[in-house]
């Protein structure tokens, strides 16, 4: 068995602008997200609970697959980690992110997270200069990181 991750990743993100259209509640969700994060630095469990039960409500327009499930449980890992070393209070960042792995999959779940830190820590370090007491909102961050990683699949 050959494995090529450029191949799997490519595969991925490969988008067409009918592939859009069950996005439409993902773009939704995150803009509320990130802008109640902004303002709040929380993201409301009603929100996160809402985009989970309402990614189950919409499996028959985007069937529920492996890397779906595989997205929720990454999702909700990747995140925890670094909140239980930095000891930071992140649990809606979690729901976030493992409701978001729920609606994009695992490869597009990790490729917007990878984006999103890299972004968070520019501003953090280069812009914001936080320091390990200070907080910034990640959500902005995590919906920045998806919506690169689709206008990106529109290139692939």
């Amino acid at each position: 068995m050959n494995f090529n991750l450029m191949e799997i990743i490519t595969k991925e993100l490969q988008m067409q602008p009918k592939d859009l259209l069950p996005l439409i509640p993902v773009f939704v969700f995150i803009a509320i997200a990130a802008y109640i994060d902004q303002k709040e630095m929380r993201i409301p469990n009603q929100l996160n609970y809402g985009m989970m039960m309402f990614r189950f409500a919409f499996i028959p327009f985007l069937p529920l697959e492996a890397k779906y499930l595989i997205g929720f449980l990454i999702g909700g890992a990747i995140i925890m980690i670094p909140a239980m070393i930095i000891l930071k209070p992140m649990g809606g960042d979690i729901k976030f992110a493992a409701a978001l792995g729920l609606w994009v999959g695992d490869v597009k779940l990790v490729l917007s997270l990878s984006i999103a830190v890299i972004l968070f820590v520019i501003y953090g370090v280069f812009i914001k200069k936080l320091n390990r007491k200070e907080s910034a909102p990640f959500a902005p961050f995590m919906a920045l990181g998806f919506l690169i990683i689709t206008a990106v699949g529109f290139f692939v």
